[in-house]
């Protein structure tokens, strides 16, 4: 198999892996199993640089995170003044 072929199928899985971890919170294989894909696909791209690609797996930082979690909206100044203001007060003051 040619190492272009391999770069690609490595990015295309761990592409879905890192989709099915961090969107879709089910990890399908082990940290372990990901990590030895992922030290495979850096050792192939650095034999091979003029295959680099920016959006490679190796390349990305972060992640499209899951929406299971609610969005909640930051308290305002004047709340957090007031909340912090009550906490100042001596407990019989409250």
């Amino acid at each position: 198999m040619s190492a272009e072929i391999r770069i690609k199928e490595l990015r295309e899985k761990l592409n879905y892996l890192n989709h099915q971890y961090y969107v879709e919170a089910k990890p399908i294989v082990s940290d372990y199993e990901f990590d030895t894909l992922i030290r495979e696909l850096q050792d192939l791209e650095a034999l091979h640089p003029e295959l680099h690609d920016p959006n490679s797996p190796t390349r990305r930082v972060g992640s499209d995170l899951t929406n299971a979690f609610q969005s909640v909206q930051p308290m305002s100044r004047q709340t957090r003044s007031r909340g912090l203001a009550l906490q100042r007060l001596h407990p019989s003051e409250r």
